[in-house]
């Protein structure tokens, strides 16, 4: 069983040398709390004599504090790059080290964690500094007033002074259930000669107070915009925007409020990333071929698969029979092998070469943005597509073009890459095609051809009659030619006989 795992490491229990940035750390090292059992199970009988030195947090009494099952010792795991070796130590017990060992996991790091999230750091040294200290006077102030204020609001009390002969009559005054009611005065015009209630009660003044208070308020909020400002923390970015605003103007305040912060996030981002890259370089260089066909689930067989198969063919040539070999094991035989596969993923340069591991954006993003930057690039796509589907089929070459175009429409719109390779698939084939000839002559419709050669047929039969009909009457004007030159030729004969017929004038 091979797995990779992401442990925490507390800030108290991080050490590394003194540097001004990352390039110059040496070595890092990270302090585990071990109970008894995990130190034998780890380092065997050298476990036995570490000290148990730290109590278990959380223990409810001195007494439960001393027990063995709540000690824990301290071992420090130290990986040093110039030695390129990995140390295991207590300082409470110098006879020897616990576990040294050679380059653990060959990474190209060295290291097996990535740059930790400093967040701000000051430009000669790799120490963070709590983002506290930036604002911490006007923290001081801003706790100062609002003691101020509390002690402000305990002096908010009706407090008021009155004559002690008239002690009888204000009790019936402020005694409960007297509301809406009439009180007798005794001597009522010496009593308003006094000024009445307001001339036998003097309050004290809270109105000062509440002027005072106003101040402080005013004061206080005048702090949190000087604590907003330092931080980066503008309105938008706390979830609050003025009603009145537009949405342009809230967008607006959006993009510059988060223009100090998306330097923390990129380095979020990137912390991620190295996470994952030095996983997938532990998984390439040290998971075992088995491992990787269960973890992946990929079709592909390994070199004694293929020899097995290459053995399967070369008896069936021998013997005349075909191969019983499936299909689909054919068609794996020229895919790469599980050993290719291996070999790639455990050189670091032919793998830095053709993978390379980068994370999306680790904000949570925008619903409604999201889904306004999708339906525009759908329907750009579906442009493209629509312009590529009658240029492609006349000029192939063109293909890679619209490939490219709609490859980096993909990243602008923050598409995943896998739509890329989509894309490439779509169009790679389109190149090679033979581009489409001109559209011929349309094709007749068979029946409007029958309908044609049976017109033709009535046409012919029409013509035939009509050339019958002018050689019968043809016929009939030879004939009565003939009749008019035989009657003639009659007349002359007779005329020879008797030149004076009787009848002629």
């Amino acid at each position: 069983y091979e797995e990779v795992q992401c442990d925490h490491v507390a800030w108290k229990d991080w050490l590394t040398n003194p540097a001004r940035e990352w390039s110059e750390v040496r070595w890092v090292a990270r302090r585990v709390y071990m109970t008894r059992e995990e130190l034998v199970e780890r380092f065997g009988e050298v476990g036995r004599k570490v000290p148990l030195s730290t109590t278990a947090t959380g223990a409810d009494d001195a007494e439960d504090a001393q027990r063995e099952a709540n000690k824990t010792g301290e071992v420090y795991e130290v990986w040093d790059k110039p030695t390129k070796r990995a140390y295991w130590l207590c300082k409470t017990y110098t006879e020897s080290l616990l576990d040294e060992r050679e380059d653990p996991l060959g990474l190209s790091g060295f290291f097996p964690c990535p740059p930790p999230l400093n967040a701000t750091t000051a430009p000669d040294s790799t120490i963070p500094v709590a983002d506290y200290v930036q604002y911490q006077d006007q923290a001081e102030e801003l706790d100062e007033l609002t003691a101020r204020i509390a002690k402000l609001q305990d002096a908010l009390r009706m407090v008021g002074f009155y004559a002690g002969e008239e002690n009888i009559n204000l009790q019936r005054v402020f005694a409960p259930g007297n509301e809406n009611k009439l009180i007798p005065v005794d001597s009522f015009d010496l009593f308003k000669e006094k000024g009445g209630v307001r001339g036998i009660i003097e309050w004290v003044p809270v109105d000062q107070v509440i002027q005072t208070l106003r101040g402080c308020y005013e004061a206080r909020s005048m702090v949190l915009q000087d604590i907003y400002q330092i931080t980066g923390l503008s309105d938008i970015i706390r979830g609050d925007s003025n009603p009145n605003e537009t949405a342009t103007a809230q967008r607006i305040k959006g993009q510059w409020g988060g223009l100090r912060v998306r330097d923390r996030q990129k380095a979020v981002q990137k912390f991620a990333r190295d996470t994952i890259r030095i996983k997938a370089e532990i998984i390439g260089s040290q998971f075992s071929i088995e491992t990787l066909r269960a973890m992946t689930n990929v079709k592909l067989l390994t070199n004694e698969e293929k020899q097995g198969v290459q053995m399967a063919m070369m008896q069936a040539q021998i013997t005349g029979q075909p191969p019983q070999i499936p299909p689909d094991v054919m068609e794996l035989m020229e895919q790469p092998s599980w050993e290719d596969v291996k070999a790639l993923l455990a050189d670091n340069t032919l793998r830095s070469f053709r993978i390379d591991v980068e994370t999306d954006s680790t904000i949570e993003p925008d619903e409604t943005a999201a889904k306004q930057a999708y339906n525009e690039f759908v329907t750009a796509t579906v442009g493209l597509m629509q312009a590529a589907a009658g240029i492609i089929p006349a000029a192939p070459n063109t293909a890679p073009l619209f490939a490219e175009f709609m490859k980096q429409g993909a990243r602008i719109y923050d598409a995943p890459r896998s739509l890329e390779d989509v894309i490439e698939k779509v169009f790679g084939g389109l190149e090679q095609m033979p581009p489409a000839q001109p559209p011929g002559p349309p094709q007749p419709d068979p029946a409007q051809m029958e309908a044609e050669a049976m017109k033709g047929q009535v046409e012919m039969q029409k013509l035939q009659v009509e050339q019958q009909r002018t050689q019968q009457e043809g016929q009939l004007g030879m004939m009565d030619a003939q009749l008019r030159a035989q009657e003639l030729q009659l007349k002359g004969q007779a005329l020879a006989r008797d030149p004076n017929p009787q009848g002629v004038a």
